[in-house]
């Protein structure tokens, strides 16, 4: 195996802990824990990786700008497609408030994991670690949508999980072409 993959490993070991996790504990816990606790992660996520020396303020700015456009793809897709269009209805009584449709803690979660998340990637481009990145984030974001889903928290009206992977390959894509090809 390319050494080169190996934080992508851990990555997934670490995603797949906090996935088994919360399908463990969800269910017997209130269920208003949950944004909360997604953006404390996402905070800490974000915190760990910027203490790693990844201050360099270029490297920074750049994975900032990626955190801003997945805030405001978050806004677009839940707001267009879950809120306006009814695909889906993300439970707002679990949030502290909802923005356009959004648990204000998964914007926050949106912004400062992904940034944390864009501290993390290689710096320079590497199309089969983009590519096992865009499918690992597909996959757990379709994977953490059916938890929700089992737990109240979510509720497809017209759309599936295999919608949701697509969804979420896509939007990691573009995020990864936006962050190597556009943000030099």
């Amino acid at each position: 195996m390319n050494h080169g993959f190996m934080p992508l490993l851990r990555l997934a070991a670490l995603l797949s802990l906090l996935l088994v996790s919360f399908w463990f504990f969800l269910p017997s816990l209130s269920k208003s824990l949950f944004w909360p606790v997604f953006a404390i992660i996402a905070t800490a996520w974000f915190g760990l990786q910027y203490g790693k020396g990844r201050r360099d303020k270029e490297s920074l700015k750049k994975a900032l700008k990626i955190g801003i456009l997945l805030v405001a793809a978050s806004v677009l897709v839940n707001y267009v497609f879950g809120y306006l269009i009814g695909a889906y209805i993300i439970e707002p009584s679990y949030s502290l408030f909802f923005v356009l449709g959004n648990p204000v803690e998964l914007l926050v979660a949106s912004l400062l994991g992904g940034t944390g998340w864009f501290l993390y990637v290689p710096k320079r481009f590497d199309k089969i670690y983009s590519i096992l990145d865009i499918l690992m984030l597909g996959f757990f974001g379709m994977m953490t949508e059916i938890m929700l889903i089992a737990n109240g928290l979510l509720t497809y009206v017209t759309v599936d999980s295999l919608n949701a992977f697509l969804t979420y390959a896509m939007l990691w894509a573009v995020l990864h072409l936006v962050y190597y090809k556009l943000l030099k």
